[in-house]
């Protein structure tokens, strides 16, 4: 290991252990990576200068104002990952995730809402520096984006991320419009047919059909009452795990998005 790397490594342990002693002790591509990642680190715990042990990025009481643009965009992406938030019973994916509503329920992602205590950094360093390596992260879901930004070429991240949290918005509206509910949703076909033809929400419709009952089989498994649609398999009705998982694109999305700000400026 180069000495200047592993005398990195070793200064930030303090700050970030378990990670830290694991990368010391052999060769690895984050080695290489980690020197100026962990100096964006340094950077976020040195501005909490009260020694709270919490971060605090809201327009009142900034602590932010000083920090590098590095040091921000670790901010936004731990502000936005939220890795200390409840768990959801659809899973680890969907951890932080709630739904909101009345008559219809539309899922939501919650974010740490600007406040990070030392406990979330410390848990986001290990996963940023593996996310940094393979942005769009692994499996289905990692599929299904590649899929729609080549099949879309004017397409990135963050214009995915806010088409499908737009496409879920527009299912609770017809929802609302037609006066069903939860348990009377939409077909795909009936979905596909009030989408706007060429558009990146109706692209990301008919590239993810179905996919919410497979990417969610494990919890649907173990908590069929999650969606008696899809414990059924039916398919082909956009219900709830079929929402869901839209919110799990739409949240992939948005990390690699943030994710990109921070690559551009370990370069």
């Amino acid at each position: 290991m180069k000495p200047l790397v592993a005398a990195t490594l070793l200064g930030a342990a303090a700050l970030i252990p378990h990670y830290a002693q694991a990368q010391t002790g052999r060769e690895s591509p984050l080695v290489e990576d980690s020197a100026p990642l962990a100096r964006g680190f340094e950077q976020l715990f040195a501005a909490d200068q009260n020694g709270d042990g919490k971060l605090i990025g809201t327009r009142f009481g900034d602590e932010l104002q000083s920090a590098s643009p590095l040091a921000k965009a670790i901010f936004a992406y731990a502000d936005y990952v939220n890795p200390n938030a409840p768990f959801s019973p659809w899973g680890q994916s969907a951890r932080g995730d709630y739904v909101e509503g009345g008559i219809t329920f539309k899922p939501r992602h919650m974010t740490a809402n600007r406040i990070l205590l030392k406990a979330d950094l410390e848990a986001i360093w290990g996963p940023l520096a593996t996310r940094l390596q393979q942005p769009l992260g692994a499996g289905l879901v990692a599929q299904d984006l590649k899929q729609i930004l080549a099949l879309d070429p004017k397409a990135d991240a963050a214009s995915v991320h806010q088409a499908a949290e737009l496409l879920l918005a527009q299912i609770h509206t017809l929802l609302r419009a037609e006066g069903r509910n939860d348990t009377q949703p939409f077909t795909q076909a009936e979905l596909l047919a009030r989408l706007p033809a060429n558009s990146l929400e109706r692209l990301i419709a008919e590239q993810t059909a179905g996919h919410g009952v497979q990417f969610f089989a494990s919890a649907l498994n173990h908590n069929p009452a999650l969606d008696r649609r899809a414990a059924a398999g039916d398919a082909e009705i956009v219900s709830s795990a079929q929402q869901q998982y839209l919110l799990t694109i739409a949240k992939r999305a948005k990390e690699a998005a943030l994710l990109q700000d921070i690559q551009a400026l370990l370069r």
